[in-house]
């Protein structure tokens, strides 16, 4: 609940509540000591509260406040608040300027003013990128302008420095990360790049098609769909959109070329050459985009209004969350192990991201949640509705290295494909989107898999096409159920026998369960009792029946654990006790212990299994 105003944060007095966003509550507080008002983010997204987390916060804090440019917002403090009776641990926050403006997405400009705007951003862009900082969150929503008392353009300052980088956090539940707009992100982070000042470029280079024209680049339907136009469609001419300004065209195009050597030097160059062609036009006091209706300009900091033209994919943004390495600290927790790769009692640390391919996976992770997330920016305050109404299936599914995305019914996969999970035939990686040509009509997704001591990722896929289950990848622990268990590489789909009328599919840990005929079948890596079946045995070569449960309608599995919700919306969870629902996380309140390694009921909703 956000805090009241005339309440107390750290010793800062709330004013007004700005609004809110998916990581936190924005405020307009008092600062005591300077008598001056601020604004102040609280980050209340679960996980903020993970001191890991808190420390890379403190970190990414520090990174913002030592950027000095007038274009760049100003972070005055930051900490880590008093628990309050209902909480354990703080939340952090940070104060900045409060300025008095709206952002690009809810203001209207010329084009002179863009242009003007833009060179500043492109300053303070390249300023950061020669300290080794990367936005990657650049956007019109996370630009704010001001004007003087005779309406002049005054000010155009960039939001979010530093900040973004946190929410890929893994201390955080993926359904609040916010390191990237899909309408916006460059396609080398896409294609799981790291993310450097061209990207920054490209993004800019879309915010200014998007003030221009009134809407983003690229537009589509889905999130798959918008994906995939970064990746592979050519930036649209803005003479489309905008004749007017059509010599504008061929330099916005140009910082959003596919190959980043092939953009500008830095993003200073960009705006220099906009400007040139600008003064090509007659354009130069007509108006860049439509206002809303009754917009005027604002006494006080807007709040970044909805944009329909970014629509949100038919799937919430659990749907999109993405199974990741999971970091076990527990002494009894068992792990997977595959012959002929050694795994001791922990996972290690993923490959460095030198390694193009291991990243894939979170970059696309990223982009597909942001989708449905919304646009605003961290630390400026949201008027998003919220996600989408919850499905059953995943359309968009990543993890170690590995992208599966479905479009129109067809499966198309990239990155890693050192086991085979890309199902193309072969154990090449690949920087496009592949299409599984064996499977049509396809439903459902999932990428899951398991990191060794070697950090080498261990990944298998499976996809409900037809309303049958297909599985691919690795086989070490028998997760793909077809009655064995090696070592090779099953590089195309493999149907699963036995299974029929398949609503829901899940792997992750070496383990994978479906919901066949409204049943929950699991099988392969079992040792934490994700079977559930009462055993623990570290193989279950094909699919068994997990007992006492009927009427499925979705299943999840999170590390050792997996999760089912039923028609009548109960939850069912059994495996490793780590991974499951506890008291105070994901509003669970009945979830507290693991005695039994079958599934209890838990009428709880379906919270935790939508966002895993």
């Amino acid at each position: 609940m956000p805090a009241q105003p005339g309440t107390t944060i750290a010793g800062y007095r709330i004013v007004s509540l700005l609004g809110s966003g998916g990581m936190g509550d924005v405020y307009v507080v008092e600062n005591p000591q300077l008598q001056r008002r601020e604004a102040m983010k609280v980050i209340s997204v679960a996980g903020a509260s993970n001191p890991e987390f808190q420390e890379r916060f403190a970190n990414e804090a520090r990174t913002a406040a030592s950027l000095d440019h007038p274009s760049i917002i100003t972070v005055h403090s930051y900490g880590v608040s008093t628990p309050d009776s209902a909480a354990t641990t703080g939340l952090p926050w940070f104060t900045m300027s409060y300025l008095d403006g709206p952002d690009l997405s809810a203001t209207r400009l010329t084009p002179a003013e863009t242009i003007d705007a833009i060179t500043q951003v492109a300053s303070a862009l390249d300023y950061a990128h020669g300290r080794d900082v990367v936005h990657r969150d650049v956007k019109p929503a996370n630009i704010v302008v001001t004007r003087d008392g005779q309406g002049r353009l005054a000010r155009a300052v960039v939001l979010d420095f530093g900040i973004a980088k946190l929410s890929d956090s893994p201390q955080l539940t993926a359904m609040n990360s916010v390191v990237g707009t899909m309408a916006y992100t460059a396609p080398e982070i896409i294609s799981g790049q790291p993310a450097t000042g061209r990207s920054d470029q490209y993004s800019l280079a879309c915010s200014v098609f998007d003030v221009l024209s009134g809407h983003a680049p690229f537009r589509a339907e889905t999130a798959t769909a918008l994906m995939m136009a970064h990746v592979q469609q050519p930036p649209p001419p803005l003479g489309q959109s905008r004749p007017d300004l059509a010599p504008l065209g061929p330099v916005i195009e140009r910082a959003m070329a596919k190959n980043p050597a092939a953009r500008y030097p830095d993003c200073a160059t960009f705006a220099a050459e906009l400007r040139r062609a600008l003064a090509e036009t007659v354009s130069g006091t007509v108006a860049g985009v439509h206002a809303a209706p009754g917009h005027a300009a604002p006494s006080q900091p807007t709040t970044p209004s909805p944009q329909s033209f970014h629509p949100a994919p038919n799937h919430p943004s659990g749907s999109a969350a993405v199974p990741h390495p999971q970091y076990l600290s527990n002494p009894q927790a068992s792990n997977p192990s595959q012959p002929g790769l050694p795994f001791g009692p922990q996972f290690t640390q993923p490959r460095p991201e030198s390694r193009r391919g291991l990243w894939i996976g979170l970059a696309a992770a990223v982009v597909a949640i942001l989708a449905v997330a919304g646009t605003s920016p961290l630390w400026w305050p949201s008027s998003d509705a919220g996600p989408a109404a919850p499905t059953d299936n995943q359309q968009i599914s990543a993890g170690f290295g590995t992208v599966c995305a479905i479009k129109d019914g067809e499966l198309y996969c990239w990155g890693d494909n050192s086991t085979g999970q890309l199902g193309d035939g072969t154990t090449t990686s690949r920087s496009t989107p592949t299409k599984i040509a064996q499977l049509s009509n396809v439903t459902g997704v999932t990428v899951g898999g398991f990191v060794g001591d070697n950090s080498a990722y261990v990944t298998t896929t499976c996809a409900i096409a037809d309303r049958e289950l297909h599985c691919w990848g690795a086989n070490g622990n028998g997760q793909i159920g077809n009655g064995s268990a090696d070592t090779s590489p099953h590089t195309t789909p493999t149907k699963i026998a036995n299974l029929t009328d398949v609503t829901s599919v899940a792997n992750g840990f070496g383990a994978t369960c479906a919901v066949s005929g409204g049943e929950v079948y699991c099988w392969g890596y079992g040792a934490n009792g994700q079977i559930g079946n009462g055993s623990t045995d570290k193989q279950v070569l094909a699919p068994t029946k997990v007992p006492g449960l009927s009427e499925v309608r979705a299943v999840r599995m999170n590390g050792g654990t997996a999760c089912a919700v039923t028609m009548n919306e109960e939850l069912h969870c059994w495996g490793l006790e780590q991974h499951r629902p506890t008291r105070g996380r994901h509003h669970c309140t009945a979830i507290d212990t693991c005695e039994s390694l079958r599934p209890a009921e838990r009428d709880i909703g379906r919270t935790w299994i939508q966002y895993h």
